[in-house]
């Protein structure tokens, strides 16, 4: 039998081991490096990869995302001519937050540069977390504002989830504008899109892109059938944000939460979010992957049920 001093040592051991295995993401989540940034692995399936940027695409997204059960969500990156259509390749990659008007300037459209840097990601049982600073830099390269950014991934009922926690700050006074191109955006699968038979829904019974774009909801889903399966994803903007989001959806495959364009969706008043030096605005977004053996009801309870979590976290 071992004595007292061989069973600490059996046990320091043990504990060093462990905190090893969840320094490097042993166990069902893992986060290896790539050139560009990040893969997160759930039981050795990819489900999505970070990218801080790439040539043509001057802000960080997500690409290559699929479900827990290996069925693509986001369209090919970049897009397979003959396969997929080609349209806004560097403005749409998969998964993005960015802004056509922040104090003038238009990182939606690449004409400006979000540059990411102490890039941090960790694994553990519960997930994986990324977080980074980006600082949003206007065409002549000065700077218009900072962001900190956490993504948080967990496995989620049907799936797996994305929290987007954002905050922005500068030393001087900045603001975001009003435009179509605002938020967090997803470019879904071509199989998914409303063009080859998926459907876009809202909590507020919208259905298709005309019953809901430029429509507040509490989230949005766009889903298609594959196999017997629905594919796709929800937006769930939380309540904490300063205005509920309208969404610009498309049949094409694009859905987007958008809480700045006023006049962009409603033809109201336009919508100028003034930030004031040393403030923080934050946002905060779900957007939870699924595959699922169901029908339309299927993704609207889900839909409710991650929203409801989200809100009670």
């Amino acid at each position: 039998m071992a004595n007292a001093a061989t069973r600490r040592e059996i046990l320091a051991g043990l504990a060093a081991a462990g905190l090893a295995r969840r320094a490097t993401g042993d166990g069902p989540w893992a986060v290896p490096a790539t050139e560009t940034g990040r893969t997160v692995l759930l039981r050795d399936t990819p489900l999505a990869r970070f990218s801080a940027g790439e040539s043509g695409i001057h802000r960080p997204f997500l690409s290559h995302v699929q479900t827990t059960d290996r069925r693509q969500v986001t369209r090919t990156h970049p897009p397979a001519a003959g396969v997929d259509a080609v349209d806004h390749a560097d403005m749409h990659p998969g998964i993005w937050m960015a802004f056509g008007d922040l104090s003038g300037s238009d990182f939606w459209r690449n004409k400006s540069r979000i540059r990411v840097s102490e890039l941090q990601s960790s694994a553990d049982e519960r997930g994986v977390r990324l977080a980074y600073t980006g600082a949003y830099l206007d065409p002549a390269g000065n700077a218009v504002c900072s962001e900190r950014a956490a993504l948080e991934f967990r496995e989620a009922e049907a799936g797996w989830r994305v929290d987007f926690t954002s905050r922005f700050t500068a030393p001087n006074d900045f603001w975001f504008g009003d435009q179509e191109e605002m938020g967090l955006g997803v470019r879904l699968a071509t199989p998914l899109t409303g063009k080859n038979g998926g459907i876009i829904l809202n909590s507020a019974g919208g259905r298709g892109e005309t019953g809901t774009w430029g429509k507040t909801a509490d989230w949005c889903a766009y889903a298609g059938a594959l196999q017997g399966r629905r594919i796709g994803a929800v937006i769930i903007p939380h309540s904490f944000n300063f205005r509920p989001s309208w969404f610009h959806t498309r049949e094409y495959g694009l859905m987007v939460a958008n809480p700045f364009g006023r006049a962009a969706f409603t033809k109201g008043q336009p919508s100028r979010l003034e930030v004031a030096a040393g403030a923080v605005f934050e946002l905060r977004y779900r957007l939870h992957v699924f595959s699922l053996v169901g029908d339309d009801d299927a993704i609207k309870r889900l839909a409710v049920k991650s929203r409801m979590a989200y809100l009670d976290e």
